[in-house]
């Protein structure tokens, strides 16, 4: 017998129709109900089996659902099987649907089933009937046309759902899915989405009813996703979570429709909003959006952006003390860069720290429209500060910036060109020769130097050549042999008398050209070239103690120190005086018994200008009039006096 053909197994063992069958090449199983060791003992009888097919349905969950089993037995019982179909079910009514098709499909997925024999085999679960399947993909079998199905494939480990049979339509494209009042727990709600996301054909899903709240969620993003929600959508209270809240923004991308979205008092921390923050980046239709009682500080931020874009007469924005930090001030830098309307922003105690700071500057760099930002009592330290300063040149809407009550540490006016010691703000640059030319101006350029850098060159210099004239010294006595020469010979004259070792040539070197003198060692007749030498590094110490008095001298008497005990007032104020508006400043001198008389002020604009020819000066001097004509900016200044620029048609200003 080759082939044979059974329509119901319930028989045991002993009362198979199969007794010697070990030439049976075909067997086909419609309705088996026989447990696994009777399968096994009645496939034993067949080791020539080349095809196989087995249907067992509405059966106890035993091992024929694993894999593992049916390899080893098919490699060690089965050698010559060629082609196994097969189509196992079993009803168990369980939450975890999701874990148990996986824990099936598993033990199908290894290289004897996909690569060697190539049996590819599908696991799904009837949402209705409550039934899970295992089957091979070339099997064909019929079943309810309105179920329902959840599978994976063993192929590729893809989910998919299986629809009921269109009726209009051959390609069974499904339109409208059904789960309410199923077992569908957090994981099945999560594939339905995962799912559902890539899927334009499916327009109504209904999952109300199941056990996990995210089903609801789900539900909600795929009603937003294809503008099926209401106008005002209500939200509030569902322990929305990020998971959540990535289904939600994923939706929100495609919605035109939505005007009102309420997501208040769930359960999304920063994440989460975040990611609705970022689907609503290109959003101009939802006007209004409560986020109230999450998780996150920037709930505030992401509710008043979206204001921002949508409310085309807001002026004044108050955030302060929402604590936003630097990812709320982001988005808020975002829309400040083309925001038509808003004049008046308030950031104050916000925790926004350098990079926030960053961001807020570069936002300010293209809007054209706010004129004050109060971003006081933050986190914002000296780079920060200086980022947004910078700015403040190229704006020239902004008006007020209050940074007080911030960690700042430096003066944020280095920008100024001249500082009130007198120093000029410039950094010189691509200069021809400038070394050669600062070392030809010598004396001037170690003016220049500070005292510590003075000090420590004159210092050098003496050292230095105290210890080349000892060298010269060294060798003019080694030529005329004054260390080679016994000294018990009394009638021999040394080159320097009283040096006998190194460091008593370097006594001597120092005793010469300091001209001290102690009277033990001198340079003698016998020595023509050490008397050369002497009147040599006598000079060379002469000059050298001159420059160095001339140096400490003019830079003490230098006019800049004088200039630290004049003193200018903190601010210059413009003020109505003799029927003339008049800029006005003060200036005193903190010595009370060396006034200085006869002395002169003058006063400078300097700013950018475009000539007739669009040529750009940038740094343009124009004289400020205090009185040259009448002799007013001559000053003597025995007690504080005041400054003044009348304000007329002649002033800059």
């Amino acid at each position: 017998m080759d082939a044979c053909k059974l329509d119901y197994t319930g028989f045991d063992t002993f009362s198979l129709p199969i007794k010697h069958s070990s030439s049976l090449t075909s067997l086909t199983i419609n309705k088996c109900f026989l447990d696994v060791e009777l399968l096994e003992s009645l496939l034993l009888r067949t080791p020539a089996l080349v095809h196989l097919k087995l249907i067992s349905r509405n059966r106890a969950f035993d091992s024929i659902f694993d894999g593992y089993n049916w390899e080893q037995f098919i490699c060690a019982k089965l050698p010559k099987l060629d082609e196994f179909q097969f189509f196992f079910s079993f009803i168990e009514e369980t939450m975890d649907y999701f874990g148990i098709l996986n824990s099936i499909i598993t033990s199908f997925q290894t290289l004897f089933w996909l690569y060697d024999q190539q049996w590819f085999t599908t696991s799904a679960y009837d949402f209705q009937s409550s039934t899970f399947e295992l089957q091979t993909t070339t099997i064909r079998t019929v079943g309810p046309t309105n179920s329902i199905k959840f599978a994976v494939s063993a192929l590729d480990g893809t989910y998919h759902f299986i629809g009921p049979t269109q009726q209009a339509n051959e390609s069974n494209t499904l339109f409208k899915l059904n789960l309410k009042d199923n077992r569908i727990g957090r994981n099945g709600a999560e594939h339905l989405a995962n799912l559902q996301q890539n899927n334009s054909t499916l327009k109504s899903l209904e999952l109300s009813g199941n056990p996990s709240y995210l089903c609801l969620i789900v539900e909600a993003a795929h009603k937003i996703r294809h503008n099926q929600a209401p106008s005002t959508f209500n939200l509030e209270r569902l322990n929305i979570d990020d998971k959540g809240a990535q289904y939600l923004a994923e939706a929100l991308k495609t919605n035109n429709t939505l005007i009102s979205l309420i997501l208040a008092y769930n359960d999304m921390s920063d994440v989460g909003i975040e990611l609705i923050a970022h689907a609503l980046r290109n959003n101009i239709t939802l006007a209004n959006i409560e986020l109230r009682g999450n998780r996150s500080n920037l709930c505030i931020v992401v509710e008043m952006a979206q204001r921002i874009k949508c409310d085309k007469i807001l002026t004044t924005l108050n955030l302060r003390q929402n604590r936003i930090g630097d990812i709320g001030a982001e988005y808020l830098a975002i829309l400040l860069r083309n925001n038509p309307t808003l004049k008046e922003l308030d950031l104050s105690l916000n925790r926004i720290t350098n990079h926030g700071a960053q961001n807020i500057a570069l936002g300010l760099q293209q809007n054209k429209v706010l004129t004050r930002m109060n971003l006081s009592q933050n986190q914002i330290e000296d780079d920060g500060a200086r980022q947004l300063v910078e700015i403040l040149h190229d704006n020239q809407t902004l008006i007020n910036l209050e940074l007080h009550n911030n960690p700042i540490r430096v003066n944020l006016n280095y920008r100024r060109l001249f500082t009130k010691e007198g120093d000029i703000n410039l950094i010189r640059l691509n200069i021809e020769q400038r070394r050669h030319r600062h070392l030809r101006d010598f004396f001037t350029s170690l003016l220049e130097f500070g005292w510590c850098s003075i000090l420590s060159l004159l210092a050098l210099s003496f050292v230095l050549s105290w210890l080349i004239f000892a060298g010269f010294w060294f060798l003019i006595m080694h030529i005329h042999g004054d260390f080679s020469h016994n000294s018990a010979n009394s009638t021999w004259i040394p080159c320097v008398a009283g040096v006998r070792t190194l460091v008593g040539v370097v006594l001597f070197s120092i005793e010469t050209q300091q001209t001290i003198g102690y009277g033990t060692r001198s340079v003698t007749e016998q020595c023509e070239s050490g008397v050369i030498l002497l009147a040599i590094h006598t000079c060379f110490g002469l000059v050298m103690q001159a420059l160095w008095a001339g140096i400490d001298y003019s830079k003490l008497a230098r006019p800049k120190n004088r200039r630290r005990t004049l003193i200018w007032s903190r601010q210059a104020v413009i003020f109505l005086r003799d029927r003339y508006l008049t800029l006005q400043v003060r200036i005193a001198d903190i010595r009370p018994r060396s006034t200085l008389v006869e002395a002169h002020v003058r006063m400078y604009f300097i700013a950018e200008r475009v000539t007739n020819e669009k040529e750009k000066i940038p740094l343009n001097i124009l004289d400020m009039n205090v009185g040259l004509d009448t002799g007013r900016d001559r000053l003597l200044l025995m007690w504080p006096l005041t400054i003044e620029h009348r304000i007329d048609f002649k002033s800059p200003l």
